[in-house]
């Protein structure tokens, strides 16, 4: 790559790094159809768990090229609202996967949309129950979702000079 400004270094390397969380977003979109699809046997946990785990993976990964993370600082390094090559119901999905992850994922605190309860018996010696209200995303709109992430990743590695 020829010389470039701290800014534009600065810049292509959020575009990798972007690029790199739609192709996470993506992966963990197609192993939630291969879960839907497919019968597994011998898993040693709740399959349930381990979807919400993916999906979690899903919303988190996709919104962390449009939020602030430790690595920004305070800027951005992709414009939410600059996706002018998606179209309209794509522009929604996007939408509700950065919603997603400001209101359910990554917080759970009591202004989050995420309820959890734990029931305690005994006098705390344990947890009793828990339970969490979730509404799994379907494979109509996990297909949605890996579409949307091929289109930002191929968005964005055609500003970066060393990948076209």
């Amino acid at each position: 790559m020829e010389n470039v400004s701290d800014d534009t270094s600065t810049q292509y390397e959020f575009l990798l790094l972007a690029t790199m969380d739609m192709e996470e977003a993506r992966s963990a979109a197609q192993l939630l159809i291969f879960l839907m699809t497919e019968k597994i046997s011998g898993y040693p946990g709740h399959i349930h768990q381990l979807e919400k785990a993916l999906e979690t993976s899903v919303c988190v990964s996709y919104a962390r090229a449009f939020t602030q993370t430790n690595f920004t600082h305070d800027k951005k390094p992709l414009n939410a609202t600059d996706v002018n090559y998606l179209d309209t119901e794509q522009k929604l999905l996007h939408e509700k996967l950065i919603e997603l992850r400001m209101w359910r994922y990554a917080h759970t605190d009591r202004s989050s949309h995420s309820q959890r309860h734990a029931q305690v018996l005994n006098g705390g010696d344990g947890v009793a129950g828990f339970s969490e209200s979730w509404v799994a995303l379907d494979k109509n709109t996990l297909d949605m979702i890996i579409k949307l992430c091929d289109l930002n990743r191929d968005q964005w590695r055609a500003k970066i000079p060393a990948t076209k």
